[in-house]
């Protein structure tokens, strides 16, 4: 079963979804000629308000300095106390009346403990790269995008009994959604994000789930190993090209490097002295 978490009034129809990434587990993203699609455990994403209500800067900031302090604590080899007190002054709240929080912390703790999220960039085309995303999560502009389309990959997600939660990130809070972990600070709207989620309670690592026959294109981009990628991809059963028959397909990216300038003046002079000797 499929939940949706978004608007499709507010969206195409259908749309295209990518997952840049570094080429370290290419050999784990495929295997036996199919994706193996990663769900990352909540608690384990860098974001440390994953599934919490951002509404409330008080809660928030309290959250901050009682963690601190526990760290700052870890790290000094002390005996950590006085935590409720922090947390108590942080969020302007009484300490007989601190349970209520410490009950919303329990919970929240538990769900990131439960959740597992596979995070996408929405594009309308499959040709549109976004520059901030390779150097983000494909190792400084040096790695892979798999790509899929959504329609594709609701279809392949419907053979499976795990009940999925799906949708767009709310960035800022700006709509009430009823799950909280479809919402993200305002600072991450560069993202553009698609979520597909799950739950389990007894999964204590990352989850894989293997997507047999569907239709997967990866884009390498590097300066300098490209076609230690693409070696890669053709052992893993890729085929370069889009219109092909073949479900795992790949091609290089179209992306120019950005470089340092240079002074031409310096360049052009060089190149002039060389032209001189070999007269």
């Amino acid at each position: 079963m499929i939940r949706t978490f978004f608007n499709m009034d507010n969206a195409k129809e259908d749309f295209w979804l990518h997952r840049y990434s570094n080429a370290n587990f290419l050999e784990k993203m495929f295997s036996n000629g199919a994706l193996n699609l990663k769900f990352t455990k909540a608690i384990n994403f860098e974001d440390p308000l994953e599934g919490w209500d951002l509404r409330n800067p008080k809660i928030k900031k309290g959250m901050d300095e009682t963690i601190a302090f526990y760290n700052r604590g870890i790290d000094d080899s002390c005996t950590i106390e006085n935590l409720s007190g922090i947390l108590s002054f942080f969020t302007d709240t009484r300490l007989d009346v601190l349970k209520n929080i410490v009950l919303k912390l329990k919970n929240y703790n538990e769900n990131r403990n439960s959740t597992f999220i596979s995070s996408w960039f929405k594009t309308d085309t499959i040709e549109e790269e976004n520059r901030a995303m390779w150097r983000l999560y494909g190792n400084n502009e040096e790695g892979v995008r798999i790509s899929v389309k959504w329609s594709d990959l609701k279809q392949a997600l419907l053979k499976f009994n795990e009940n999925f939660e799906v949708g767009l990130v709310d960035y800022g809070m700006n709509t009430k959604q009823q799950n909280l972990f479809f919402t993200k600070d305002i600072s991450y709207k560069h993202e553009n994000e698609f979520r597909i989620l799950f739950y389990n309670k007894k999964a204590i690592e990352d989850q894989f789930i293997k997507l047999d026959n569907l239709k997967v294109h990866t884009t390498v981009r590097s300066m300098y190993n490209k076609d230690c990628y693409t070696n890669r991809l053709k052992k893993l059963g890729l085929e370069k090209g889009f219109d092909t028959n073949n479900k795992l397909t790949y091609d290089e990216s179209h992306l120019f490097y950005e470089s340092k300038q240079v002074d031409w003046s310096v360049v052009l002079d060089i190149i002039n002295r060389e032209i001189l000797r070999n007269k």
